[in-house]
């Protein structure tokens, strides 16, 4: 289910359902070994969250400490419930490959040396707050396990900084225009590069694997995937 919550929003700027069914077999078998053997994964650590005010203000300042609380007390005070934890994976080499060998030549034709494969496991909270991507752009995201989570995209209202090592945004100054309840074992194109947050979580881990792109946009690869629709 994907749906606009504001007139005149399109959502495939935000969120896409492809049809493509491409590595489904090989995601079966990462799902096995990320309930079972995370361990052949390497941890990935492209978010940072701050262990203290003062970590925080040797890194970013004092002015830009403040405000980075104040946005995480909006954060806290906006869902009932905890923060979820969420841990990402990126894959050795022969499962990359074994990975990236499902993939359409053309999608890799998209971007030299691109895409990246990559694995997110998340529970025991309610909620991943609004956040966007660091440097992933876009991914082809494939929900393997989850429990119905909803993800939700923001626009911008009013203009104010991004502080760039947490990114997160003013909650005065955001609107949710986009809802979507991904479906397993289909794939999605997923903007990472504008505000998303996911919801409704419940017991047990969702897990999902996706293939990241630092250097082309939505829009490129939304453009790519129609273009295939048209010639099928």
């Amino acid at each position: 289910m994907i749906k606009a919550i504001i007139d005149g929003i399109n959502p495939d700027k935000y969120i896409y359902d492809t049809g493509l069914d491409f590595g489904v077999d090989v995601g079966h078998e990462l799902l096995e070994k990320a309930i079972n053997h995370v361990e052949v994964f390497e941890r990935r650590y492209n978010f940072y969250y701050p262990e203290s005010p003062a970590q925080l203000t040797r890194k970013i300042g004092a002015a830009n400490a403040r405000e980075a609380y104040r946005r995480i007390g909006q954060m806290k005070a906006a869902y009932t419930g905890g923060s979820i934890k969420l841990q990402q994976y990126a894959f050795p080499d022969d499962l990359a490959q074994q990975f990236l060998n499902t993939v359409p030549q053309w999608i890799l034709d998209l971007s030299p040396g691109e895409p990246t494969p990559a694995l997110q496991i998340s529970c025991g909270g309610d909620y991943i707050g609004v956040h966007k991507g660091h440097k992933r752009q876009v991914s082809l995201f494939m929900l393997l396990q989850g429990q119905g989570q909803e993800t939700r995209w923001y626009r911008e209202t009013e203009d104010f900084a991004l502080i760039d090592m947490l990114r997160i945004p003013d909650y005065d100054k955001i609107e949710h225009v986009v809802t979507a309840v991904m479906q397993p074992w289909r794939w999605y194109i997923f903007n990472n590069f504008e505000w998303h947050s996911v919801h409704n979580y419940s017991d047990g881990l969702r897990i999902n694997v996706g293939f990241d792109f630092n250097n082309i946009s939505t829009s490129d690869l939304l453009k790519a995937v129609q273009e295939q629709e048209v010639t099928a």
